[in-house]
């Protein structure tokens, strides 16, 4: 399967963001954050969301975004 990589722009597109307040917004685009995003968007693409919302550790916020990324994508499969 492919890897997907998203940009800083693409997570500022999503609703789960825009709802977000400043302090979150700063966080959710850190380095270290995005790189958790696309590591989450990836385990959900091999294997689904629910499995991998039950096992991660993630902040409700990263759990919002990386859903809509993922439903994004699968419509587009």
């Amino acid at each position: 399967m492919k890897n997907y990589k998203f940009t800083r722009e693409q997570i500022r597109d999503t609703i789960a963001y825009r709802k977000a307040n400043k302090i979150r917004k700063t966080l959710v685009t850190s380095r270290n954050n995005m790189i958790q995003i696309n590591h989450g968007v990836n385990v959900c693409m091999h294997k689904g969301y629910n499995k991998w919302s039950d096992l991660s550790n993630a902040n409700f916020t990263n759990k919002e975004i990386v859903k809509e990324l993922y439903e994004s994508i699968y419509k587009q499969l």
